[in-house]
């Protein structure tokens, strides 16, 4: 079953991991986490956590393909790397960043793995656990930082940056 965190596995071979085992608790691991929220005080893990832009402005799962990759393919999603010829605006997609954390079991928690910013579950939107911000990677390796709802705005200026066709796509952004 693939979850929806799978895509970090494929930066794996990229932060100095020796084998293909993806251990929650390797150091090499924490360079997946944000680095200003991975620990407490007493080093306990933090919740720090990064997602994908996997669908852009479509819902999480929607056989559209809006974001940097990750589809619904035979009832169930897959990661599947959007072409770069499909990105219209690299330096203006969001590719990842820092979303809300989730539920904390001991030292694990949850958090949403791909993003949903028309979604009503607060769970996927970008974070703001940098003084109510969330910092956000775009797809020409930049990093912006921004109040979360600027990211989330229903505007065609922010919906725009979410869609690899640099459409605001207004017809995605209604939830059931």
């Amino acid at each position: 079953m693939l979850m929806e965190d799978d895509w970090k596995i494929t930066l794996v071979p990229f932060i100095g991991v020796r084998d293909d085992r993806f251990v929650e608790r390797a150091d090499t691991m924490r360079v997946l986490r944000c680095p200003q929220i991975v620990a407490n005080e007493e080093g306990e893990r933090g919740q720090g956590q990064y997602a994908l832009n996997a669908s852009g402005t479509a819902p999480f799962k929607s056989p559209l393909d809006l974001g940097i990759g990750g589809s619904a393919e035979g009832g169930g999603w897959t990661i599947k790397p959007t072409p770069e010829s499909r990105v219209l605006s690299p330096a203006s997609l969001i590719a990842a960043g820092d979303i809300l954390p989730g539920s904390t079991m001991g030292e694990m928690f949850w958090t949403a793995g791909a993003f949903d910013p028309c979604s009503t579950q607060r769970a996927r939107w970008p974070g703001e656990s940098h003084a109510g911000n969330a910092n956000m990677l775009f797809a020409d390796g930049h990093v912006e930082s921004a109040r979360q709802t600027n990211w989330i705005a229903a505007t065609d200026t922010a919906r725009r940056r979410w869609n690899n066709d640099h459409e605001p796509r207004p017809e995605t952004w209604g939830r059931p």
